[in-house]
C-alpha cells in the first residue's frame, strides 16, 4: 500500500490550494468525516503553513517543527506526508508555476490573438492570479532571490520556471516584430528580462503596500510602460 506522502502531489490540487487562505486558523476548519478528507485536510494545512512561513521568513529559516506547529500537526505527522522539506518546496513551486504560468500560456495560445493582445492577456491573467493568491506569487518572487546564488535542485527549478515566463515573452515579441506590430530595436531577450524585472518589482510593491495602492492603476502603468518599450 502506498504511503499518503507519495500521493501529496495528487492531493495538492489547484482547487485545494486556491480554496483555502493561508491566514485562516486551524480551529475554523470542520472536523473531517472520512480518512480521505482527513488526509486532504492535513496536506492542505501543511501547504498553507509552509507557504506562510516561507514567504514571511524564507525557506532556509523555516523548520519542519514550525511548519508542523502552523498546521496543527506533530513533526511526525508532517513527515507522514512529505519525505523532506526540499520536496515540499519543489512541489509547491511546481503547483504555483503550473497555474500561474503554464495554464495561462496554454489558455492564451488556444486563442487567436495578436502579439500585443497576447502580452496584455498574459499580464492581466497573472495579475488576476496574484489578486486571488498573493502569497503563492510572493513565494515564487522571493524564492528567486533567496536561491539566486545557489546551485541545487530548487535553484534550478526556479530558474526553469522563470525561463518559461521569459521564453513566452521573447517569442511573443519576436512574433510582433515579424508582423510589424512592434517596432522596438531592443533585443527581444533584453525586453523580456525587463518584463520579468518589472513583474517582480510590481508584485513586491503590491504585496508591501496593497492597502495604499490602486491595483488596476498599477497594472495599467505596467502595461503602458512595457508596450511603450516595444513601440
Amino acid at each position: 500500500m502506498r504511503s499518503p506522502r507519495n500521493d501529496l502531489s495528487k492531493t495538492l490540487t489547484p482547487k485545494k490550494a486556491a480554496k483555502a487562505k493561508s491566514q485562516r486558523s486551524v480551529a475554523q476548519k470542520p472536523k473531517p468525516r472520512t480518512n480521505r478528507e482527513s488526509r486532504e485536510d492535513s496536506v492542505d494545512r501543511i501547504y498553507h503553513s509552509a507557504l506562510r512561513l516561507f514567504v514571511q521568513q524564507g525557506y532556509r529559516s523555516t523548520s519542519i517543527d514550525q511548519i508542523a506547529a502552523g498546521a496543527g500537526l506533530t513533526k511526525g505527522g508532517v513527515y507522514f506526508y512529505i519525505s523532506k522539506k526540499e520536496h515540499l518546496m519543489a512541489q509547491m513551486l511546481d503547483e504555483i508555476a503550473g497555474r500561474y504560468i503554464d495554464a495561462v500560456i496554454a489558455e492564451i495560445e488556444a486563442r487567436k490573438l495578436t502579439a500585443q493582445e497576447r502580452l496584455v492577456a498574459f499580464m492581466h491573467s497573472q495579475v488576476s492570479f496574484a489578486l486571488e493568491c498573493p502569497e503563492e506569487v510572493m513565494l515564487l518572487v522571493m524564492s528567486s532571490v533567496e536561491f539566486s546564488k545557489s546551485d541545487d535542485m530548487l535553484t534550478k527549478k526556479i530558474d526553469v520556471i522563470y525561463e518559461r515566463m521569459r521564453k513566452f515573452v521573447v517569442q511573443t515579441i519576436e512574433e510582433g516584430l515579424a508582423n510589424k506590430v512592434f517596432k522596438t530595436k531592443l533585443h527581444p531577450y533584453a525586453a523580456a528580462s525587463f518584463y520579468v524585472a518589472t513583474h517582480d518589482g510590481m508584485m513586491l510593491e503590491w504585496y508591501r503596500r496593497a492597502a495604499q495602492i490602486d491595483g488596476p492603476e498599477l497594472v495599467r502603468v505596467f502595461r503602458e510602460a512595457f508596450l511603450g518599450v516595444l513601440s
